[in-house]
Protein backbone atom coordinates (compact mmCIF):
# COMPACT_ATOMS: atom_id res chain seq x y z
CA UNK A 1 0.00 0.00 0.00
CA UNK A 2 2.20 2.51 -1.31
CA UNK A 3 2.28 6.55 -0.88
CA UNK A 4 4.07 7.49 -3.93
CA UNK A 5 4.77 11.42 -5.33
CA UNK A 6 1.35 12.71 -4.97
CA UNK A 7 -0.24 9.50 -4.52
CA UNK A 8 -3.91 9.04 -2.85
CA UNK A 9 -4.80 5.67 -1.45
CA UNK A 10 -8.71 5.33 -1.11
CA UNK A 11 -10.50 2.27 0.65
CA UNK A 12 -12.26 0.51 -2.50
CA UNK A 13 -15.70 1.17 -0.57
CA UNK A 14 -15.72 4.21 0.02
CA UNK A 15 -13.90 5.07 -3.84
CA UNK A 16 -17.43 6.03 -5.11
CA UNK A 17 -18.02 8.51 -2.19
CA UNK A 18 -14.90 10.32 -2.48
CA UNK A 19 -15.36 11.19 -6.39
CA UNK A 20 -18.93 12.32 -5.41
CA UNK A 21 -17.29 14.98 -3.04
CA UNK A 22 -13.74 15.68 -5.67
CA UNK A 23 -11.56 14.55 -3.25
CA UNK A 24 -9.50 11.97 -5.38
CA UNK A 25 -6.23 13.37 -5.27
CA UNK A 26 -3.91 14.80 -3.33
CA UNK A 27 -3.56 18.24 -4.70
CA UNK A 28 -7.59 18.44 -4.24
CA UNK A 29 -7.37 17.31 -0.53
CA UNK A 30 -4.09 19.12 0.03
CA UNK A 31 -6.21 22.98 -1.09
CA UNK A 32 -9.47 22.38 0.10
CA UNK A 33 -10.33 25.31 2.30
CA UNK A 34 -12.16 23.69 5.59
CA UNK A 35 -14.81 25.97 6.70
CA UNK A 36 -13.52 25.58 10.36
CA UNK A 37 -10.96 23.97 12.32
CA UNK A 38 -11.56 21.24 15.20
CA UNK A 39 -7.46 20.96 15.74
CA UNK A 40 -4.41 22.55 14.57
CA UNK A 41 -0.96 22.55 15.96
CA UNK A 42 2.55 24.00 14.08
CA UNK A 43 2.64 20.64 11.86
CA UNK A 44 -1.08 19.61 11.17
CA UNK A 45 -4.49 20.34 11.09
CA UNK A 46 -7.49 19.04 11.28
CA UNK A 47 -11.29 19.60 10.17
CA UNK A 48 -14.43 18.13 9.60
CA UNK A 49 -15.89 17.99 6.01
CA UNK A 50 -20.12 17.57 6.34
CA UNK A 51 -21.85 15.80 4.00
CA UNK A 52 -25.44 15.45 2.26
CA UNK A 53 -25.60 12.25 0.93
CA UNK A 54 -28.02 10.16 1.84
CA UNK A 55 -28.60 7.35 4.97
CA UNK A 56 -25.89 5.10 4.02
CA UNK A 57 -23.17 7.41 3.42
CA UNK A 58 -21.19 8.98 6.67
CA UNK A 59 -22.76 12.73 7.18
CA UNK A 60 -19.48 13.67 8.02
CA UNK A 61 -15.91 12.80 7.67
CA UNK A 62 -12.54 14.16 9.00
CA UNK A 63 -9.04 15.53 7.23
CA UNK A 64 -6.18 15.60 9.33
CA UNK A 65 -3.22 17.62 7.01
CA UNK A 66 0.68 17.42 7.91
CA UNK A 67 2.50 19.84 6.48
CA UNK A 68 6.55 19.47 6.42
CA UNK A 69 7.41 23.29 4.79
CA UNK A 70 10.70 23.77 5.76
CA UNK A 71 14.27 21.77 4.64
CA UNK A 72 15.23 21.69 8.07
CA UNK A 73 11.77 20.17 9.25
CA UNK A 74 12.08 17.55 6.70
CA UNK A 75 15.68 16.61 7.18
CA UNK A 76 15.09 16.53 11.08
CA UNK A 77 12.33 13.56 10.34
CA UNK A 78 14.54 11.76 7.77
CA UNK A 79 14.18 8.48 10.11
CA UNK A 80 10.28 9.61 11.59
CA UNK A 81 8.88 9.18 7.91
CA UNK A 82 9.57 12.37 6.03
CA UNK A 83 11.92 10.19 3.94
CA UNK A 84 12.92 6.54 5.29
CA UNK A 85 10.12 5.08 6.68
CA UNK A 86 6.40 5.21 6.68
CA UNK A 87 5.22 8.60 6.14
CA UNK A 88 2.69 9.58 9.82
CA UNK A 89 -0.46 9.39 7.70
CA UNK A 90 -0.04 6.12 6.06
CA UNK A 91 1.24 5.21 9.65
CA UNK A 92 -1.98 5.89 10.88
CA UNK A 93 -4.14 4.78 8.36
CA UNK A 94 -2.83 1.12 8.49
CA UNK A 95 -2.48 1.23 12.50
CA UNK A 96 -5.94 2.35 12.64
CA UNK A 97 -7.18 -0.40 10.37
CA UNK A 98 -4.90 -3.17 12.27
CA UNK A 99 -6.72 -1.96 15.20
CA UNK A 100 -9.69 -2.40 13.89
CA UNK A 101 -9.24 -5.94 12.98
CA UNK A 102 -8.39 -6.71 16.45
CA UNK A 103 -11.68 -5.61 17.72
CA UNK A 104 -10.43 -2.51 18.98
CA UNK A 105 -13.03 0.43 19.05
CA UNK A 106 -10.86 2.77 16.75
CA UNK A 107 -12.29 5.71 14.11
CA UNK A 108 -12.34 4.06 10.62
CA UNK A 109 -9.33 5.36 8.18
CA UNK A 110 -10.78 5.95 4.53
CA UNK A 111 -7.94 7.40 2.94
CA UNK A 112 -4.43 8.76 2.58
CA UNK A 113 -2.15 10.43 0.37
CA UNK A 114 1.04 12.36 0.34
CA UNK A 115 3.24 14.51 -1.87
CA UNK A 116 7.14 14.80 -1.75
CA UNK A 117 9.88 16.86 -3.25
CA UNK A 118 13.08 14.88 -3.89
CA UNK A 119 12.21 11.98 -2.55
CA UNK A 120 11.09 13.72 0.90
CA UNK A 121 7.63 14.36 1.89
CA UNK A 122 6.25 17.86 2.34
CA UNK A 123 2.60 16.88 2.84
CA UNK A 124 1.11 14.01 3.75
CA UNK A 125 -2.92 13.91 4.81
CA UNK A 126 -5.64 11.11 6.68
CA UNK A 127 -8.94 11.61 5.93
CA UNK A 128 -11.36 9.55 8.61
CA UNK A 129 -15.12 8.62 9.14
CA UNK A 130 -16.31 10.94 12.31
CA UNK A 131 -17.82 9.42 15.34
CA UNK A 132 -21.06 11.32 15.30
CA UNK A 133 -22.11 13.69 18.43
CA UNK A 134 -18.52 12.64 19.80
CA UNK A 135 -16.26 14.73 22.05
CA UNK A 136 -12.64 14.30 23.49
CA UNK A 137 -12.69 12.61 26.64
CA UNK A 138 -10.93 15.64 28.63
CA UNK A 139 -13.59 18.09 27.24
CA UNK A 140 -16.52 15.31 28.01
CA UNK A 141 -14.75 14.96 31.94
CA UNK A 142 -14.30 18.83 32.12
CA UNK A 143 -18.13 18.59 31.36
CA UNK A 144 -19.39 16.75 33.77
CA UNK A 145 -16.90 16.77 36.70
CA UNK A 146 -19.37 16.75 39.49
CA UNK A 147 -21.66 13.81 37.89
CA UNK A 148 -20.55 11.02 39.83
CA UNK A 149 -22.53 8.76 38.32
CA UNK A 150 -21.31 9.20 34.59
CA UNK A 151 -17.90 9.59 35.47
CA UNK A 152 -18.33 5.61 36.84
CA UNK A 153 -19.47 4.29 34.10
CA UNK A 154 -17.11 6.20 31.63
CA UNK A 155 -14.04 4.95 34.06
CA UNK A 156 -15.12 1.45 34.12
CA UNK A 157 -15.86 1.81 30.42
CA UNK A 158 -12.11 2.80 29.90
CA UNK A 159 -10.42 0.53 31.85
CA UNK A 160 -12.28 -2.28 29.93
CA UNK A 161 -11.44 -0.75 26.52
CA UNK A 162 -8.12 -0.25 26.96
CA UNK A 163 -7.65 -3.86 29.03
CA UNK A 164 -9.19 -5.33 25.78
CA UNK A 165 -6.70 -3.03 23.41
CA UNK A 166 -3.65 -4.42 25.42
CA UNK A 167 -4.82 -7.90 25.40
CA UNK A 168 -5.41 -7.70 21.68
CA UNK A 169 -1.42 -7.04 21.37
CA UNK A 170 -1.90 -3.24 20.63
CA UNK A 171 -0.12 -0.33 22.34
CA UNK A 172 -1.77 2.84 20.96
CA UNK A 173 1.37 5.24 22.35
CA UNK A 174 -0.09 8.53 22.61
CA UNK A 175 -3.27 7.23 25.19
CA UNK A 176 -4.53 10.91 26.09
CA UNK A 177 -7.33 11.27 26.96
CA UNK A 178 -7.33 14.02 23.76
CA UNK A 179 -7.11 11.12 21.91
CA UNK A 180 -10.02 9.30 23.13
CA UNK A 181 -13.80 9.93 21.58
CA UNK A 182 -16.64 9.44 23.83
CA UNK A 183 -20.35 9.26 22.36
CA UNK A 184 -23.43 7.77 22.95
CA UNK A 185 -26.04 5.58 21.77
CA UNK A 186 -29.56 7.41 20.43
CA UNK A 187 -31.12 3.65 20.25
CA UNK A 188 -29.63 2.18 23.05
CA UNK A 189 -28.17 5.23 25.65
CA UNK A 190 -24.81 3.30 25.82
CA UNK A 191 -22.02 4.87 26.20
CA UNK A 192 -18.87 4.31 23.38
CA UNK A 193 -15.04 5.01 23.24
CA UNK A 194 -13.34 5.58 19.81
CA UNK A 195 -9.10 5.54 19.98
CA UNK A 196 -7.94 8.38 17.49
CA UNK A 197 -4.10 9.29 16.81
CA UNK A 198 -2.10 6.46 17.44
CA UNK A 199 1.24 7.84 18.13
CA UNK A 200 5.14 6.73 16.70
CA UNK A 201 5.38 4.79 19.82
CA UNK A 202 2.66 2.80 18.99
CA UNK A 203 3.63 -1.23 18.63
CA UNK A 204 1.53 -4.11 17.73
CA UNK A 205 2.70 -7.28 19.25
CA UNK A 206 1.02 -10.96 18.65
CA UNK A 207 0.51 -11.46 22.43
CA UNK A 208 -0.93 -9.17 24.84
CA UNK A 209 1.50 -5.82 25.43
CA UNK A 210 4.70 -6.68 28.07
CA UNK A 211 4.89 -4.66 31.00
CA UNK A 212 6.75 -1.72 29.12
CA UNK A 213 3.81 -0.79 26.67
CA UNK A 214 1.53 -0.86 29.78
CA UNK A 215 3.31 1.61 31.43
CA UNK A 216 3.28 4.29 28.46
CA UNK A 217 0.23 3.94 27.65
CA UNK A 218 -1.51 4.02 31.20
CA UNK A 219 0.76 6.80 32.02
CA UNK A 220 -0.80 9.42 29.24
CA UNK A 221 -3.99 8.26 30.46
CA UNK A 222 -2.39 9.02 34.64
CA UNK A 223 -0.94 12.74 32.57
CA UNK A 224 -4.18 13.16 31.28
CA UNK A 225 -6.01 12.89 34.40
CA UNK A 226 -4.06 15.06 36.49
CA UNK A 227 -6.53 17.73 36.85
CA UNK A 228 -9.47 15.27 36.87
CA UNK A 229 -8.57 12.70 39.21
CA UNK A 230 -9.76 11.45 42.12
CA UNK A 231 -8.97 8.81 44.69
CA UNK A 232 -11.94 6.30 43.85
CA UNK A 233 -11.76 7.56 40.17
CA UNK A 234 -7.98 5.58 40.32
CA UNK A 235 -8.75 2.78 42.10
CA UNK A 236 -11.95 2.22 39.73
CA UNK A 237 -9.82 1.88 36.69
CA UNK A 238 -7.55 0.08 38.40
CA UNK A 239 -9.70 -2.40 39.74
CA UNK A 240 -11.51 -2.63 36.61
CA UNK A 241 -8.72 -2.71 34.11
CA UNK A 242 -7.34 -5.82 35.99
CA UNK A 243 -10.56 -7.71 36.71
CA UNK A 244 -9.99 -7.98 39.98
CA UNK A 245 -11.45 -6.38 43.40
CA UNK A 246 -7.90 -6.39 45.45
CA UNK A 247 -4.85 -4.99 43.66
CA UNK A 248 -2.13 -7.40 44.06
CA UNK A 249 1.34 -6.35 44.86
CA UNK A 250 2.52 -6.71 41.79
CA UNK A 251 -0.27 -4.87 40.38
CA UNK A 252 0.38 -1.99 43.07
CA UNK A 253 4.30 -2.38 41.70
CA UNK A 254 2.88 -1.58 38.19
CA UNK A 255 0.72 1.56 39.43
CA UNK A 256 4.07 2.77 41.00
CA UNK A 257 5.35 2.79 37.54
CA UNK A 258 2.54 4.56 36.01
CA UNK A 259 3.17 7.00 38.74
CA UNK A 260 6.85 7.72 37.91
CA UNK A 261 6.28 7.67 34.31
CA UNK A 262 3.56 10.27 34.23
CA UNK A 263 5.65 12.93 36.17
CA UNK A 264 7.41 13.67 32.85
CA UNK A 265 3.99 14.32 30.48
CA UNK A 266 1.75 16.06 32.96
CA UNK A 267 3.02 19.40 32.60
CA UNK A 268 3.53 18.70 28.76
CA UNK A 269 -0.12 17.80 28.52
CA UNK A 270 -1.07 20.55 30.52
CA UNK A 271 0.72 22.83 27.99
CA UNK A 272 -1.34 21.03 25.07
CA UNK A 273 -4.33 21.50 26.68
CA UNK A 274 -3.68 25.62 26.84
CA UNK A 275 -2.62 25.81 23.53
CA UNK A 276 -5.78 24.17 22.77
CA UNK A 277 -7.91 26.67 24.78
CA UNK A 278 -5.70 29.45 23.01
CA UNK A 279 -6.67 27.83 19.81
CA UNK A 280 -10.43 27.50 20.54
CA UNK A 281 -11.19 31.31 21.67
CA UNK A 282 -8.68 32.29 18.34
CA UNK A 283 -11.26 29.92 16.15
CA UNK A 284 -13.83 31.19 17.51
CA UNK A 285 -12.45 35.18 17.19
CA UNK A 286 -12.40 34.11 13.38
CA UNK A 287 -15.72 32.65 13.03
CA UNK A 288 -16.90 36.09 15.02
CA UNK A 289 -15.36 38.19 12.53
CA UNK A 290 -16.34 36.32 9.39
CA UNK A 291 -20.07 36.68 10.77
CA UNK A 292 -19.16 39.92 11.07
CA UNK A 293 -19.83 40.27 14.41
CA UNK A 294 -17.42 41.41 17.64
CA UNK A 295 -14.34 40.88 16.54
CA UNK A 296 -15.18 41.74 12.51
CA UNK A 297 -11.39 43.71 12.67
CA UNK A 298 -10.07 40.33 13.13
CA UNK A 299 -8.45 38.54 9.75
CA UNK A 300 -6.32 36.07 9.54
CA UNK A 301 -6.00 34.10 6.02
CA UNK A 302 -2.82 31.63 6.87
CA UNK A 303 -1.66 29.31 9.37
CA UNK A 304 1.75 31.69 9.43
CA UNK A 305 -0.83 34.23 10.08
CA UNK A 306 -2.56 32.41 12.67
CA UNK A 307 0.45 30.82 14.84
CA UNK A 308 1.83 34.73 14.24
CA UNK A 309 -1.46 36.19 16.10
CA UNK A 310 -1.29 33.14 18.61
CA UNK A 311 2.13 33.33 19.70
CA UNK A 312 1.17 37.50 20.08
CA UNK A 313 -1.65 36.37 22.06
CA UNK A 314 -0.27 33.90 24.80
CA UNK A 315 2.64 36.80 25.66
CA UNK A 316 -0.56 38.73 27.22
CA UNK A 317 -1.45 38.17 30.85
CA UNK A 318 -5.13 38.85 29.74
CA UNK A 319 -5.20 35.53 27.55
CA UNK A 320 -8.16 33.38 28.49
CA UNK A 321 -5.93 30.17 28.67
CA UNK A 322 -7.13 26.68 28.59
CA UNK A 323 -8.16 24.33 31.40
CA UNK A 324 -4.71 22.94 32.52
CA UNK A 325 -2.42 24.96 32.26
CA UNK A 326 0.89 24.70 34.13
CA UNK A 327 -0.90 21.59 35.69
CA UNK A 328 1.70 19.29 37.56
CA UNK A 329 -0.48 17.73 40.45
CA UNK A 330 -2.50 14.84 40.75
CA UNK A 331 -2.54 11.66 42.38
CA UNK A 332 -0.62 9.43 39.55
CA UNK A 333 1.61 12.11 38.65
CA UNK A 334 3.12 12.48 42.28
CA UNK A 335 3.24 9.03 43.09
CA UNK A 336 0.50 8.99 46.30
Amino acid sequence: MGSGSGQIVIDPSDAELFASIGLTSVKRVMKYQPAAMAAINASSETFPVDLDLGPDNPKQIYVKRYRYRRWGVRLAGMLRGTFFGTPRARFEYEFLSEMRRRGVPAIRPMAHGCRRKLGFVTACFLISESVIGAESLDTFMADHRENVSIRRRITILLAQVIRRMHDAGVMHGGLFWRNILVSRSEATGEWHLSLIDPDRHARLHAGAVPRKGVVWDLSDLAASAAEFERGTDIARFARAYFGVEKLSSEQKGLLQAVRKEARGKVRHEGHRLAVGGAIAWLQARIEAAQAGGDGSDFHVDTIEAFFDRLGRLVAVPSWPGGRGGGCDGGVFARGG
